[in-house]
C-alpha cells in the first residue's frame, strides 16, 4: 500500500478525549518507516486531530484530514503545512446557523454543557454536538447509538440547507457535519 489514511474517532482513538495509545503510536511510526504513507480523516479540527495522533512524537511527515477531508494538512513532528482549507463563506455560516437554531427549538436540543460547545465553526465545516463537544463521554456514547436521532436531525437539516450548496453528515456521536457540497471524507 502506499497510503492507509484512518478515521479517527473510535478507529484510531476511543474518543475526542483520549490520545492514541502508545502501542498505536509505535505501529504509526512502523507503518511510516517502512515506506507507507499514513493520514488519519476526522470530523474534527486539525489541532485537535494533531494532538490525539500525537502529531509530535510521530517525527515523520503524516497527513491529517480535518473538517470531514474540507482542510488537509502534512504535518512533520513540528509544523503542520497546509494544503488546502475549503471555507465556508459567510453568508453559508449564516444560512447553516439559522438552519441549526430551527433545529434546536424544533427537537428541544439542550447541550449538557453550553449553548457554544454546541456548535462550532471550523471555517470549512460547521459541527453540531447535540450535548455539546465537551459533555461526559458515556453519555455521548448512549446518546444516539442507532444514529436515528441524527438522521432526522439531518433530514430536517436538509429541507433548509440545499443539497447543491451543503453536505450534510453524521459524526462521532453526537454531532451533524455540515460542509460545502460534496465535500467529505470521500472528497478527502
Amino acid at each position: 500500500k502506499q497510503y492507509i489514511i484512518c478515521d479517527g474517532d473510535q478507529t484510531l482513538y476511543e474518543n475526542v478525549k483520549t490520545p492514541i495509545s502508545d502501542g498505536m503510536l509505535e505501529t504509526i511510526q512502523a507503518l511510516i518507516k517502512s515506506g507507507t504513507g499514513f493520514g488519519v480523516i476526522s470530523g474534527t479540527d486539525m489541532s485537535e486531530i494533531s494532538r490525539l495522533i500525537r502529531s509530535t512524537e510521530i517525527n515523520q511527515e503524516h497527513h491529517i484530514l480535518a473538517n470531514s477531508g474540507a482542510s488537509y494538512f502534512v504535518h512533520d513532528s513540528k509544523t503542520a503545512r497546509k494544503i488546502y482549507e475549503l471555507e465556508l463563506s459567510f453568508t453559508d455560516k449564516k444560512l447553516i446557523y439559522n438552519a441549526l437554531e430551527m433545529l434546536i427549538s424544533r427537537y428541544n436540543i439542550i447541550p449538557m454543557t453550553n449553548k457554544p460547545d454546541q456548535i462550532h465553526d471550523r471555517k470549512s465545516q460547521i459541527t453540531f454536538s447535540a450535548l455539546g463537544r465537551n459533555a461526559p463521554v458515556e453519555l455521548k456514547d448512549a446518546y444516539d447509538k442507532d444514529k436515528s436521532k441524527r438522521e432526522k436531525y439531518k433530514k430536517f437539516l436538509r429541507k433548509h440547507l440545499p443539497e447543491d450548496r451543503f453536505s450534510i453528515s453524521i459524526g462521532g456521536t453526537t454531532s451533524v457535519d455540515i460542509t460545502n457540497s460534496e465535500v467529505d471524507k470521500g472528497y478527502g
